[in-house]
């Protein structure tokens, strides 16, 4: 989770929050081990940043934004559980996809139906 939200900063903050990082660490607000974890996915970022960009420019359009989709749903999952937690963020999840499939359904037997 951490990684996907560090991956949402813009450039410029990276040197700026691996200075909060360190000084973090010396106050004793972090622990060692998130402190790797966070220095660790910046290099990660940025050493699979030009391959992740050419994979995309490679990619067709369609394909793009199935993954924008996903990346999106994981995103608003991902704030849904740090604001209400695990399960009432799966029960809401499961609601909503059930609604996007049966939505073509129903508005198939709205038109069948005339309107009504």
């Amino acid at each position: 989770m951490t990684g996907m939200l560090l991956s949402l900063l813009p450039d410029g903050t990276l040197p700026v929050v691996l200075v909060f990082v360190g000084l973090a660490l010396i106050v004793g607000l972090v622990s060692r081990q998130a402190a790797f974890s966070i220095v660790g996915c910046f290099v990660l970022f940025a050493l699979l940043s030009p391959f992740l960009e050419s994979l995309s420019n490679a990619l067709p359009t369609g394909i793009l934004i199935i993954l924008f989709c996903i990346f999106a749903l994981s995103i608003f999952k991902l704030v849904l559980s740090l604001l209400f937690g695990k399960g009432p963020t799966d029960h809401f999840l499961g609601q909503l996809m059930y609604g996007v499939f049966t939505l073509p359904f129903r508005l198939i037997g709205f038109l069948l139906r005339g309107g009504r």
